[in-house]
């Protein structure tokens, strides 16, 4: 686990990300496992590395549109785009898409600049996959890779720019889990229908859809979506997670999200 800094609890009860907390404690620990000192070096590169044994060369241009250039392989390509999709294809943007990528990440930014700055420093590179049914898409094995399926070129503005958000609070998620446990190990396999998705999940995909939904509707008005929806799969899902399933840190977490919503 990474050090706590107390102040994360703080930031997050006003509401606040914290990535510029941990994120720094991240790469740091990455760093040190793999010997790498050279800073250029992006989180992206190093987890990739880390937990795929892939090699992946940033562009370090804003936004990278990945490809395979980007790789020593194609095979490293499908691997990569593996983590989010088994039947996907992995491939290159077509100039209409990244067109598209660029207009719609503007048009964001001109509603909600300050959360689409903080996408900005998390999110180095969109990854596309084709033949795949689902519109954003992040793990944790590709810090900082904005995966984007079919339904991405399909959607309406506002659910692009609620995807943003929503891809952007699972990367947050991702690393609160490297400060603490937030699932108690023996509920670990508790399956429960999750209202968001619409089947049985795990409580860690349950608070990750908790969380989620928490700051889609923080930032829906100011993204012109409609929160009423939102706000009812949030309710939700807090009543599908139980208090032994969570770790004690796991229930400050879902306490600050409800808190926040209320205020």
């Amino acid at each position: 686990m990474l050090p706590f800094p107390t102040s994360i609890l703080v930031e997050l009860q006003g509401g606040g990300w914290v990535f510029d907390r941990i994120k720094p404690l991240f790469l740091q620990r990455l760093c040190q496992k793999l010997s790498v000192f050279d800073p250029k070096n992006s989180l992206t590169t190093l987890t990739l590395k880390n937990y795929l044994y892939v090699d992946y060369k940033s562009s370090y241009n804003w936004p990278t549109f990945v490809s395979e250039n980007n790789f020593s392989s194609f095979e490293d390509v499908k691997l990569v785009g593996a983590t989010i999709s088994k039947v996907g294809l992995a491939r290159s943007f077509t100039s209409d898409e990244k067109a598209l990528v660029l207009a719609e990440l503007a048009g964001a930014k001109m509603k909600n600049k300050s959360v689409m700055d903080i996408f900005a420093e998390v999110f180095e590179s969109f990854f596309r996959i084709s033949d795949s049914d689902f519109c954003g898409a992040s793990c944790p094995q590709a810090f900082g890779i904005y995966f984007l399926g079919d339904q991405f070129f399909r959607a309406t503005p506002s659910d692009r720019h609620l995807s943003f958000v929503h891809e952007l609070a699972h990367q947050e998620l991702f690393l609160l889990q490297l400060v603490d446990r937030l699932v108690e190990s023996s509920a670990n396999e508790s399956l429960v229908f999750a209202p968001y998705q619409g089947r049985l999940r795990p409580p860690i995909g349950r608070i990750h859809s908790l969380w989620a939904l928490y700051r889609m509707v923080q930032h829906a008005e100011l993204m012109s979506c409609d929160k009423r929806f939102l706000n009812k799969k949030f309710e939700q899902t807090v009543s599908s997670l139980s208090d032994n399933e969570l770790t004690s840190f796991g229930k400050k977490l879902v306490d600050t999200a409800i808190a926040a919503l209320q205020a």
